[in-house]
């Protein structure tokens, strides 16, 4: 009986056009926005959620925060300047997308995270793709964001500053679920820094002139594989993580260690290929449980 009324309830919506999703949907809009003076944050202001918003090339102003769930894309060379100013995009509401556009100069203090994309904890499954960030003090930051995806970006830090100053490439917190895969990062602090997550795939990035390719802390039942690491410190440091799964990753011209584990267990490590680190191909510390099957090393200090 319950079937029953549960069938014909779902049949009278449909006729009576109760049911509001399809409506949605198509009533989606694209809104072109020029680049001009303010036109990008009145075009925000006005966008209601499922809207996209298609920039044109030229520069567009930033600092600009998604407080609505939009796609956010761009004409060949279009470009949001965050001014120096704090988050260049900031993003709190779910299932937005940013694609095609560059973005650039960000603020440049640690202590308020300025980045050039900043994804909050509400913020779940967002799409963070095909973009260029420039001059920002941390690329991308996934804060607390579940799902998020974040690929085929090209990501270049501030080479001005010293290493140790810099903000990472990809920085995640707390974000499960999170995959990040087909990026270019380089000039960062850590290529990719996450910690205190689970459940997150780096996949098929490359990383150049960085102090750790792939820095794990704190961070579980993760996987990090087809990615390569070339003329970094380290290429792939996991630390006080547990049931990794880290395979067919390169190491390649890395200054100090290949791969290191600190307070890594339970993993696999395999079909990994480390050549001509200066110090070693292999650093572990305190790390135990862990399997390596099928490694290639060769021409480590």
């Amino acid at each position: 009986m319950d079937t029953i009324i549960r069938k014909f309830f779902c049949r009278s919506m449909l006729a009576t056009g109760t049911l509001l999703l399809p409506a949605l949907a198509v009533s989606a809009d694209v809104i072109h926005v020029p680049a001009t003076e303010g036109a990008l944050a009145q075009a925000v202001s006005d966008a209601k959620s499922g809207d996209t918003l298609r920039l044109a090339a030229g520069v567009h102003n930033g600092p600009i925060i998604l407080n609505k769930t939009l796609t956010l894309e761009g004409a060949p060379d279009a470009i949001i300047d965050g001014g120096g100013n704090a988050q260049v995009v900031l993003i709190t509401q779910p299932n937005s997308i940013v694609r095609g556009l560059t973005i650039r100069n960000s603020g440049r203090s640690l202590a308020t995270e300025d980045s050039g994309v900043f994804v909050t904890k509400t913020s779940i499954g967002t799409i963070i793709e095909n973009n260029i960030v420039r001059g920002s003090l941390i690329g991308i930051y996934l804060k607390g964001a579940k799902d998020a995806i974040v690929r085929g970006n090209k990501i270049y830090g501030l080479s001005d500053m010293r290493v140790n100053e810099r903000g990472n490439g990809i920085q995640i917190w707390s974000s499960p679920g999170a995959i990040i895969e087909d990026n270019e990062i380089r000039d960062g602090r850590d290529g990719i820094f996450v910690t205190t997550s689970k459940r997150n795939i780096f996949r098929r990035n490359f990383f150049e002139r960085t102090r750790i390719a792939v820095h794990y802390m704190y961070t579980n039942n993760s996987e990090v594989s087809e990615n390569i690491s070339q003329g970094n410190h380290v290429g792939y440091a996991l630390m006080y993580s547990k049931k990794l799964k880290v395979h067919d990753n390169v190491s390649m011209d890395d200054r100090d260690h290949g791969i290191l584990l600190n307070y890594a267990n339970r993993s696999v490590l395999e079909r990994n290929v480390v050549k001509n680190s200066k110090t070693k191909c292999v650093f572990i510390y305190n790390s135990s449980k862990n399997a390596f099957r099928q490694n290639h090393f060769e021409g480590c200090g």
